[in-house]
């Protein structure tokens, strides 16, 4: 099966974490992937409604994920991103932007928001599902099931590239987190 070329994001939407925290988590644990994990587990899924077995594998998703997005190695240790956003953590949007401008331009985010603007000058409706479909046109992958693209989009709206609607592209915006005039 073909590997998704979105980065992996399952129980790493910014609904469901906090960056800051997991930035300061990876930098407490000093490349102990087992700590890693562990401090996110009680972080997040301690007391989740799901059997130990699940909540642990929910706290090695979110490690999972930092890794696709290029926060953390294998080990847990903050990468050179993961380190400046770290250090970036007291301001809160200037992290995020930081971190949507890596999306956009290192991880297929740019791709994903011209996709979605292809789609609405078409005529179409957005979703999920049609948006992967069309993501076929620009040679990129996205697995049907999976929490891929999803996570991406939240990540991209946190920062104010989607704003006003679920999928309605602030231009303005996605033009600052470039830094385009």
């Amino acid at each position: 099966m073909r590997r998704s070329d979105i980065p992996f994001g399952s129980e790493f939407s910014p609904d469901q974490v906090d960056l800051a925290v997991l930035l300061e988590l990876a930098q407490s644990c000093e490349g102990d992937w087992r700590a890693f994990e562990d401090a996110v587990y009680e972080e997040y899924f301690r007391d989740r409604q799901c059997s130990e077995d699940n909540r642990r594998k929910l706290a090695n998703n979110v490690k999972l994920s930092m890794i696709a997005y290029g926060l953390i190695d294998r080990d847990a240790d903050l990468t050179d991103l993961g380190a400046r956003l770290h250090a970036e953590r007291a301001n809160a949007e200037g992290m995020v932007t930081d971190f949507a401008r890596h999306i956009l331009l290192h991880l297929e985010g740019l791709t994903v928001v011209e996709c979605i603007r292809s789609i609405q000058m078409g005529g179409d409706r957005c979703g999920l599902e049609v948006i992967a479909g069309r993501l076929r046109d620009y040679d990129l992958y996205v697995p049907d099931t999976g929490r891929h693209l999803s996570t991406l989009r939240l990540w991209l709206e946190r920062a104010g590239v989607f704003g006003g609607g679920r999928y309605k592209i602030d231009e303005a915006r996605l033009q600052e987190i470039l830094g385009m005039e």
